[in-house]
């Protein structure tokens, strides 16, 4: 992997080089040596290769979902994507995802379903809107 495929992988799950630093516990500073002039070890590799595979899986699960449903009940006249409002509500509720890559999830769900001729609502989880 050479560092742009890497700064690609980050800008595509929707996180910034300090964060992966923050997730694979390295200093910032050698990941952005990483991401500027040095390809990246093995390790740190495999977490970025790790990150895009369950961004992906994620993103087909939603697509599979709505087709499935799209197939028994009909195409959807609209479609919602709901997302937390920040990341204190986000941490609330137990998601299993940095806040960062469950943001650009849900845009990437969302320009997904677009192309595709959905028409597509984006909307907070109910228990953000209460606060």
């Amino acid at each position: 992997m050479t560092s742009a495929e890497l700064r690609t992988i980050l800008q595509i799950i929707g996180i910034s080089g300090l964060e992966f630093a923050d997730l694979i516990e390295v200093n910032p500073r050698t990941v952005r040596r990483w991401l500027s002039e040095q390809a990246p070890p093995a390790f740190a590799q495999e977490k970025a290769q790790a990150y895009l595979d369950t961004f992906i899986d994620r993103q087909r699960e939603i697509i599979d979902a709505l087709d499935s449903q799209a197939e028994s009940l009909g195409e959807p006249q609209a479609v919602t994507l709901y997302r937390y409002r920040s990341e204190e509500s986000a941490r609330r509720a137990g998601i299993d995802m940095p806040y960062s890559i469950h943001c650009a999830l849900i845009g990437f769900v969302y320009a997904s379903l677009i192309a595709e001729g959905y028409e597509v609502e984006v909307d907070y989880y109910a228990e953000d809107i209460a606060q």
